[in-house]
């Protein structure tokens, strides 16, 4: 197993130049870490390179069976981090999570990611080395498939969403704790202006760091990231708003997202995330649900 340096837990306490360098460290490793590997031994080979994160939780690089692949848990707690050196930390943790792997639903078994099945002597390994939380059937993404800054960036957008419609967003802007406020204006352009410097790096093949100015520094770093499988769609895209789908004929009415379904059930479903209600109550423990069917699901454990 081979570990990568370590970063202070007093990161927060640090200039917007050290959180810079820290996310340029860890951006480095995604970057670079499946390029240093020992040589293949065997067949089922599994081996580890990791960041170390001041939580002592690690980011691994896993190789298996000359794949190297990334685990939904250290997606989650890449955008932690990031959140996290941005004064921005996440305080809904499952929302948050919710939003990051509905993103990553794009990234397909046997084109972007394994799908490991239950319990499988992989994930029984990974769980054991803590690069997992379950040994349910999930899938592993690859690693150069991942659209990191772009699950970030719609992370951010989608939170900032919430706050200017006045919904419970999944993360805390803490730098009012210390002075004013950062206009949501002035954050929603900063993204918006990050997201077209990424797709136009995506578009050209650039890998000029200069491409990324000073001013989206505090985002994106200097170091230049692969862009991730095309598979990954951003939702809310003007391109998709401008020619969509016709048979996805059912608009949502929030003016804030537009996100279009085939079938009106699945809009109706859909208007819950925003309104936030949870009408479908468990019948022994109370326990609320938005949707019905994991309502089913957490019926069937009293069931059992």
């Amino acid at each position: 197993m081979f570990q990568g340096a370590r970063v202070p837990l007093s990161y927060l306490d640090q200039t917007s130049s050290r959180s810079r360098h820290l996310l340029d460290q860890l951006r480095h490793f995604l970057a670079s870490a499946p390029a240093s590997f020992p040589p293949i031994q065997h067949n089922n080979e599994l081996v580890f390179k990791q960041f170390i994160l001041p939580s002592g939780e690690a980011i691994s690089c896993i190789r298996w069976n000359g794949t190297f692949v990334l685990t939904g848990t250290d997606v989650v707690r890449i955008l932690l981090f990031r959140f996290l050196l941005i004064d921005r930390p996440v305080h809904d943790r499952k929302k948050f999570e919710e939003g990051i792997f509905s993103d990553l639903r794009n990234l397909k078994p046997g084109q972007d990611a394994l799908l490991e099945p239950a319990k499988s002597p992989l994930l029984a390994a990974l769980f054991k080395h803590g690069c997992i939380n379950t040994q349910k059937k999930q899938k592993l993404f690859l690693w150069f498939s991942v659209p990191h800054d772009r699950l970030f960036l719609d992370a951010m957008a989608r939170d900032l969403r919430r706050e200017r419609v006045g919904q419970p967003s999944t993360s805390t802007d803490i730098t009012t704790i210390a002075g004013p406020s950062r206009p949501l204006e002035l954050q929603q352009a900063v993204i918006e202006r990050a997201a077209a410097t990424v797709d136009l790096a995506a578009a050209t093949g650039t890998a000029d760091p200069h491409l990324f100015d000073d001013g989206l520094q505090p985002l994106l770093g200097t170091v230049r990231l692969f862009d991730g499988s095309r598979a990954y769609k951003r939702r809310g895209q003007p391109q998709a708003m401008d020619n969509p789908d016709p048979t996805r004929s059912h608009c949502c009415s929030v003016a804030s997202c537009g996100r279009r379904f085939k079938r009106l059930e699945h809009l109706q479903r859909h208007l819950g995330t925003h309104t936030r209600e949870k009408p479908h109550i468990c019948s022994v423990c109370g326990k609320a649900f938005s949707r019905a069917d994991n309502a089913a699901i957490h019926q069937r454990l009293h069931d059992s």
